[in-house]
Order: structure tokens, then C-alpha cells, then sequence
């Protein structure tokens, strides 16, 4: 960092009296002193270069070598990894909805509730937690927060301890005298009357296991933790920069961590999802409807990380920097006798001075009316009284209640839509949890972090103001939008299922008195799905397959257990369009937190992120789910008979419902940006029109009647250089009063 005096050192202190430099008037030195800059030099951006560095370490432990990681880079670099995987937990575990459906029972609907309840933790802590955070150690708070996610994950997973899940080991299946294995599902095995094996209802009578409640508790730990994350953060990074430009910088790359934790969560999930839930060989295939991945050993992974990944960032400072005291003692500078030699040449710079004095009174009542104030140190009554101060002043900001209801209204189709992603591209392109994991996974990992990165990027590179970053958000939002309208092409039909959506029943099946007891979808070697083996007519077993079919004439008369594949060619066109559509509204990312934490004076910039997150939260993350699980289940065609899990959906019937609702919810949140974007651009032309008017009357530009920041170019060399300024001032000061002497 460079420092704005030739004699200072990189703190601020004095380094001896300057050696080799052509004489400067006294004017010069006093612009110099002022401002940091020679006095032809342009203005530009304004840096704090005078301040107190904090100490990297815990407690008396803060050894020397170390202290090159007291920057906030090497927060963003101990930080990213725990964000990466602490981010992870939530698609990690929608990764495994299946198989936790298998394991536990559970329906779409329920464990909609379980995502909706972890939404819940995290609305009830992010106001309180954000606002009073501020006013902790933050690094610390974002540790212990941390480690009680790691844990929270950690339990999840030792759930499989407790109710154990045991697949049929290699070579059992062949057997055909054991009646718990793929002997039941054979022709003749059940004594029953035929029926058309459709239950279009879950049981009534159907209780919700243990699990439910197991994971919704701890899913509420977790949310609650995590809600502090994102605001804390972007306020630790504002406070302790000493340019404002490399804020977006050092925010994008951070978000990038946090983007980065949903493909590394999905190429996990492909991993658990292959792997066998209790961790033995078995002849059954990952497309076999009854298997189960190990989708607890993702969770245990996953909290091993959280734990020991949070323990560094407790050692960060409270304050990487922290300008030091209007009151500090200024040095005064010396000047001699001679530059002031002749009364005309004195009274010259005696108005110069006088002039410059006042000049500079008008900024620092600017500053010090709109600078950012230090948070208190300790709790106070005067602190509580403020936090409901500050949320009413966000709420009655137009433009933040106009951009708080788009995102509630876009996170509702957002939310629901992604915590079943998975589970609809399964059923769409009949594939398995493993693959759809795997392939999102390698989509995502690239374009999460190239998109989050090129927003944080642009916004940086191109210093745009508030409403720049609401236009390039507006303009990514609704590209998205239209591409997202391709997904009503892009989708599979419904397929024939012999026994189900077919009713037309052999009579040779008559004999095998096939039940619904015992349905378990087989693909024929003849390319048709029958609903279960004794449909098919399978008389035996031949390693993993049915065979002795009567009723499959063509191939070998075998059958395995799986949906056959009905040729549809749009997956790999819809992972296209996956991409383009992440790595584009992914780098709305940034502006889009930038320009809503702009719109608000920078003590309110903790309260509208925990305003924004938080009732987008309230009124979108915690019912889609729920809403969202009940719209996939009612496109189920055939429950499980013991009730719990669906097994087959119409696909046709899930596009419409899932797609329009997410679509049309989408492009009703585009209106309110539009409603944005028209007020924003109005607020300039006000505050232009304000800023000449208070130029032609000798004023330095304002600020608008909420006390909100007018733009980009009033904070520049403002707000950043405040207590440097206030020192300096100082020192104009008593050379004022030594001229006055003089004189």
C-alpha cells in the first residue's frame, strides 16, 4: 500500500526529514497534506492510508510470522473453504432426496417441510443475527457458527446408525426360494387376486418415521447458523477496505466460494449416490428403483470439513484495519522564516489557507454527517433502540420494498423449482440420482464460479454506480428468463407402462394372480415397461434379471428392473441451455447484493441485507418448498402401497406444473425490476439536479432526506479518507494560527 507522503512510512509515521526533493510552496504542501496527492495531480479515488492493522491469532498468540495473513485476502481464502462446504449441506442433501425417500419413507411433500423448516431458521436469526453481529467479533461469530453447522450435519448422518438399511448381497438375487428377495416379484409367487397395481393416494393410516422430525430439528440448527453468513461478511469486507473499488473485487471472489459449494455438493452426491447405503457389493444397479445410495457418508464428510475448516477463521483480527483518532497527536510542519518573507506574500497565503480552511469545513460536515460509524463495542439499550430505527428506515425506502418484493417473488419459483431440480430431471430423462448429480456437478463447476466472478469483475472493473449494477442485473435476469422458456420443448413424453397406464392385461397372466403388493417396474427385453415382473409373466431368475417372461416374445424374454429408455434425445440440449442459463444469472449475483446495499446509507447496509434476505426468506424460501413438494407429489401415478415414497410420476404432468409455475412466477418478479429501474434513474436525475444546484450556491453535493448515499462520486475521497482528513485538518489549523502570528 502506497502512502501518501514521501516521508511516511507504510503506518503512518514519521520516517526523517525528506532528502532530495525540489522545494515545494507552502500551498502545495498544504493540498499535499489535505488531500494525499501533489497538488497537479487528477482526482481520483481516495485511499485510507493512515491506520492501526489488526493482529492475526487468538489471545496472547499471535506470533509475528503470521501476521502477513491480517489482510482481508487471506480472509476471503480462509473463509472460501468453509463457506464452500458449509453452502454444500443444503444441495447436498436435496442431491439425496431419493434415496432418503427410499431409506426412511418419506414423501416429496414432507421433505419439503424439512427444507422449508431449515428456511425457518435461517429467517428468525437474520435480522437479529446480522444487526447484532456487527457488533461482535465477526470472524469469531462466523467460526462458532461453523462448527455448529459441522455438527448439526454431523448427526444427520449417524442417522443411518441407528435405523441401518441392508441391500440383498451379490448372488442373492439368483435365489429363487427366498421370498424377500426378486422371488416375490415372480409370476405365481402372492395368491391373490388381479388388480391394476395403481394407488394414486399414499396410505391414509401412513405415519411420519422419526427421521422427519430428526432432520427437521437439525435442519433448523443449521439454517439459523448459516444465516448470518452473507451480511456479516459483505460487512467485514466494506469496514476494513481502504479503497472502496477493490470491495467488489474481494466480495465477488468470496461469492464465488459460495457458488462453488453447489457443484462440489452435486459430485459428491454422485459419489454417495453410487455407493451403496450400507457400504457392501450387491447385484443391485443404481437404476434399480429399490436401491439406495450411501447418502449419509456425504453428510459425514461434509461435517468433518465444516468442523475443521471454521477453526482458522476464528484467528483472523476483529478490525484488519482501523484508521486511527481525529485526536491523535499531528505533527506539526515546520516551515521557515523565509517562506514567508514580505507582508504581501504573507497575506497571500494567509487567504489561501483561510480559503482552503473553509473549503475543507464544508466536506468534513459532509463526512462526518454520512460516514460510516464505527459499531459500538458492547451491547447497549441505545444499541436494541437502534436496530428497529434502521429497519424502519430500509422498509420505507421505495426502492429497497420494490427490490425486497421482486426477489420474494422470483425466490418462490427460484427456491421451489431448485430443491426438486433433481428429482425432475430424474423423472424427465429417466435417469439415475448418480448421473443427474454427476452431470450437474461438471456443469456447475466451472460456470458457478466463472459467473459469480466475472459480476464481482465487471461491477469492480467498471466502477459502476447503483443503478449501472441494477441495469446489468435486469439485463442478466431477463436473458435468463427467456432461456428459461426453453425448458417446455425441452422435456421427454409420457411413457407406456404395461399394467399401469396400459390396462389391456394379458389373459396369460391370469394364473400368476399378480397384486400390487409387490410392484416393481422391469424393462422387457422387447422394449416395453411392465409394472412389475409378474405382469411380464416371469417364471425365474437369471443372475440380476427376470426371465422365462411369457409375455416378452421378442430378444431374450428377460426382464431387468428399471424404466426402459424411450429414446429421448433432449438431455444433452437441456444441460446446454443449464449452462448458459447458470453462467448468466450467476453473475447477477454481486451487483444485484451491491446495488440493494447501496441504496441505503452504509449504517444500514447490515440491516437491508438481513430485511432483503431475511423476508425473501419469510415469504418465499420457507413456503416453496412445501408448496413445491406438493405440486410434484400430486403428479404421482403410483405410491408406494405401505404408504411414504412415490414411485412412478407423469411426466408431462410435473413439466407443466413444475416449469409454468417457476416460469410464470419469474417473469412477474421481471415487472418490479422494470418498477426498479424506472425509480432508480428518476433518484439520479434528482440528486444531479440537487448536486448543481448546491455546486452553483458553493456547496459541495448532498445527500437525500433518508440520509442514503447520493452516489459513487460523493463517497470518493469522503468516506474512505475521513480520519486521515480529520488529522490533517489539524494541522491546517495551527498553520492558520502560526500565520496569523506572524503576521
Amino acid at each position: 500500500m502506497s502512502g501518501t507522503m514521501p516521508d511516511s512510512t507504510k503506518d503512518g509515521h514519521s520516517n526523517g526529514p525528506e532528502k532530495n526533493l525540489e522545494p515545494e510552496s507552502f500551498l502545495k504542501k498544504m493540498v499535499r497534506c489535505v488531500t494525499g496527492k501533489k497538488a497537479n495531480e487528477d482526482e481520483d479515488e481516495e485511499e485510507i492510508t493512515d491506520y492501526d492493522k489488526g493482529k492475526f491469532g487468538i489471545g496472547p498468540c499471535k506470533p509475528k510470522r503470521l501476521q502477513f495473513l491480517s489482510n482481508l485476502w487471506a480472509f476471503v481464502f480462509l473463509y472460501g473453504p468453509f463457506a464452500l462446504w458449509s453452502v454444500a449441506v443444503v444441495p447436498f442433501v436435496r442431491s439425496q432426496v431419493t434415496n432418503i425417500e427410499r431409506h426412511f419413507k418419506i414423501s416429496s411433500s414432507k421433505m419439503g417441510v424439512v427444507f422449508s423448516v431449515d428456511e425457518i431458521g435461517y429467517c428468525l436469526l437474520v435480522v437479529p443475527g446480522s444487526h447484532y453481529g456487527k457488533l461482535t467479533h465477526i470472524p469469531r461469530l462466523l467460526s462458532v457458527s461453523g462448527l455448529v453447522i459441522g455438527i448439526g450435519i454431523l448427526l444427520i448422518g449417524f442417522s443411518q446408525v441407528y435405523e441401518p438399511v441392508h441391500l440383498p448381497q451379490t448372488g442373492s438375487f439368483a435365489n429363487a426360494n427366498d421370498t424377500s428377495g426378486n422371488a416375490q416379484y415372480l409370476c405365481g409367487a402372492v395368491g391373490n387376486n388381479l388388480t391394476n397395481g395403481s394407488q394414486e393416494q399414499p396410505i391414509a393410516s401412513y405415519t411420519l418415521p422419526w427421521a422427519f422430525y430428526f432432520f427437521a430439528c437439525l435442519m433448523f440448527i443449521t439454517g439459523a447458523m448459516k444465516s448470518v453468513r452473507v451480511a456479516l461478511c459483505m460487512f467485514y469486507i466494506e469496514r476494513n477496505v481502504t479503497k472502496k473499488s477493490q470491495a467488489g473485487s474481494l466480495i465477488g471472489t468470496l461469492f464465488a466460494s459460495f457458488v462453488f459449494g453447489w457443484p462440489i455438493a452435486m459430485l459428491l452426491g454422485s459419489f454417495a449416490s453410487r455407493t451403496p447405503v450400507d457400504l457392501t457389493s450387491t447385484d443391485m444397479s443404481t437404476s434399480d428403483p429399490r436401491f439406495i445410495g450411501a447418502w449419509w457418508l456425504g453428510c459425514l464428510i461434509i461435517g468433518i470439513l465444516c468442523v475443521f475448516l471454521a477453526i482458522p477463521v476464528m484467528l483472523m483480527p476483529k478490525h484488519v484495519i482501523k484508521p486511527r483518532p481525529k485526536d491523535m497527536e499531528v505533527k506539526v510542519i515546520q516551515h521557515s522564516d523565509e517562506s514567508f518573507a514580505g507582508e504581501k506574500e504573507k497575506e497571500e497565503e494567509l487567504k489561501k489557507v483561510t480559503d482552503f480552511k473553509q473549503e475543507e469545513a464544508r466536506r468534513s460536515s459532509f463526512v462526518v454527517k454520512n460516514r460510516p460509524q464505527e459499531p459500538s463495542k458492547e451491547f447497549s439499550f441505545k444499541g436494541f433502540l437502534e436496530m428497529p430505527k434502521s429497519m424502519w428506515r430500509v422498509v420505507k425506502n421505495p426502492i429497497v420494498l420494490l427490490l425486497t418484493m421482486e426477489v420474494v417473488i422470483a425466490r418462490f419459483g427460484g427456491t421451489g423449482y431448485s430443491t426438486f431440480e433433481q428429482k425432475y430431471m430424474e423423472v424427465q430423462f429417466n435417469k439415475t440420482s448418480a448421473d443427474i448429480s454427476f452431470t450437474l456437478g461438471i456443469c456447475q463447476l466451472t460456470t458457478s464460479f466463472l459467473g459469480t466472478f466475472l459480476g464481482g469483475f465487471i461491477s469492480s472493473r467498471f466502477n459502476l454506480s447503483r443503478t449501472g449494477m441494477a441495469k446489468l442485473t435486469a439485463v442478466l435476469v431477463f436473458s435468463t428468463c427467456g432461456l428459461d422458456l426453453l425448458m417446455f420443448w425441452l422435456s421427454c413424453d409420457d411413457q407406456v407402462i404395461y399394467g399401469l397406464t396400459d390396462m389391456n392385461i394379458s389373459n396369460t397372466t391370469d394364473s400368476c394372480s399378480c397384486t400390487d403388493q409387490n410392484n416393481l417396474p422391469v424393462c422387457g427385453s422387447n422394449g416395453v415397461t411392465y409394472l412389475s415382473p409378474c405382469l411380464a409373466g416371469c417364471m425365474d431368475l437369471d443372475g440380476k434379471k427376470f426371465a422365462n417372461c411369457t409375455e416378452i416374445n421378442a430378444g431374450e424374454g428377460t426382464a431387468t428392473p428399471g424404466l426402459c429408455d424411450n429414446g429421448c434425445p433432449y438431455f444433452i440440449p437441456f444441460m446446454a441451455y443449464y449452462v448458459i442459463s447458470i453462467l448468466i444469472s450467476t453473475m447477477g449475483i454481486t451487483p444485484r447484493y451491491l446495488a440493494t446495499m447501496r441504496s441505503v446509507k452504509a449504517t444500514d447496509q447490515t440491516m437491508v441485507m438481513a430485511v432483503y434476505n431475511g423476508l425473501g426468506l419469510l415469504l418465499a424460501g420457507i413456503p416453496a418448498p412445501m408448496v413445491f413438494g406438493r405440486i410434484v407429489d400430486s403428479a404421482c401415478i403410483l405410491w408406494d402401497t405401505a404408504g411414504g415414497d412415490c414411485k412412478l410420476y407423469s411426466r408431462e404432468d410435473l413439466k407443466w406444473k413444475i416449469v409454468g409455475s417457476f416460469n410464470g412466477l419469474r417473469w412477474l418478479s421481471n415487472i418490479l425490476l422494470v418498477a426498479v429501474l424506472i425509480l432508480m434513474v428518476r433518484d439520479d436525475r434528482r440528486k444531479a439536479r440537487q448536486k448543481k444546484e448546491k455546486e452553483d450556491e458553493g456547496r459541495l453535493g448532498g445527500v437525500d432526506n433518508e440520509g442514503a448515499v447520493l452516489d459513487d462520486e460523493d463517497e470518493k475521497g469522503l468516506e474512505a479518507g475521513y480520519e486521515l482528513k480529520m488529522r490533517r485538518m489539524s494541522a491546517i489549523s495551527v498553520e492558520s494560527n502560526t500565520l496569523h502570528t506572524r503576521l
